[in-house]
């Protein structure tokens, strides 16, 4: 589980403050690096620079996503007038008073909604670490897999952590997205030869020296798996009640390196790895 604890924040309640607070005209956009995921009527953000998790209750949820669709403040507060059919006068205090709290916890900034795709660069081959050089950017390729030693995966699990405290998360997952968006993935792997490559790493884990969470073993496995072209996903979830976060790594639709009956119980952030 990571980030711990301690990491953990909550938004200021909105509710009950003063009317005076005057409704901002917007626009306003979520800040890059922001990561959600709604379960029923709440919401969890992960702000991947400062490494922490904030919830919302159902209101705050439903401002976040009214923002995020673009809409200005006066036209939230007004969808939230029929939505909830309370006064125009509590709405606007709600409304004024949740943006100012996106505001001082840096989740949002003046700014229209730009949908757009970033397209990734072209293709380029590799020679080290196990990698795949393709010979085209596009389609499926037939990666030739290398169970990797328990000790390659001890190092690469160092490494990771080391990323992690040095880099950050946001470095961390910059550093890995480098390495592997160019190589081509495939899914032709036989899913018995992955799991081979998720006990190596389990293996490393239990053996390390120091603690070996869920976040660096599954960021060491597919980094070793996706640097030998194999399309495995990267997942990362919450739980709201009680609130858990968790990480693992799927292939084929299967989680690899946990049990589904497990894994049904987080609601997943969108895809942060290619």
């Amino acid at each position: 589980m990571s980030p711990s604890a301690s990491d953990l924040h909550a938004p200021h309640p909105s509710t009950g403050c003063s009317s005076a607070l005057p409704l901002p005209s917007g626009p306003f956009r979520p800040k890059a690096g922001l990561l959600t995921a709604r379960a029923f009527d709440a919401m969890a953000l992960y702000d991947q620079r400062l490494e922490r998790y904030l919830t919302l209750n159902p209101v705050a949820t439903r401002i976040w996503e009214l923002l995020s669709d673009g809409h200005p403040p006066a036209g939230i507060a007004d969808r939230l007038c029929v939505e909830y059919a309370v006064p125009r006068e509590q709405v606007t205090a709600d409304v004024a008073a949740q943006i100012a709290t996106f505001m001082h916890d840096r989740l949002i900034e003046p700014g229209t909604i730009v949908h757009g795709i970033r397209l990734a660069p072209g293709a380029a081959a590799y020679s080290s670490d196990g990698a795949v050089s393709p010979s085209a950017t596009t389609g499926s390729v037939t990666a030739r897999v290398r169970v990797p030693s328990v000790l390659r995966c001890e190092v690469t699990l160092a490494r990771i952590k080391c990323l992690l405290q040095i880099r950050r998360f946001e470095g961390t997952i910059a550093w890995i997205r480098a390495r592997v968006e160019n190589i081509p993935a495939t899914a032709t792997v036989g899913l018995k030869r992955v799991r081979e490559c998720e006990y190596a790493v389990a293996m490393a884990g239990a053996l390390y020296p120091g603690r070996a969470k869920c976040l660096e073993q599954s960021l060491t496995l597919y980094y070793l798996a996706r640097r030998q072209g194999v399309a495995v996903r990267y997942c990362q979830g919450m739980q709201l009640y009680p609130f858990l976060v968790h990480a693992w790594v799927e292939y084929q639709g299967q989680v690899i390196n946990d049990v589904p009956e497990h894994v049904k119980h987080f609601t997943t952030f969108p895809d942060q790895l290619p």
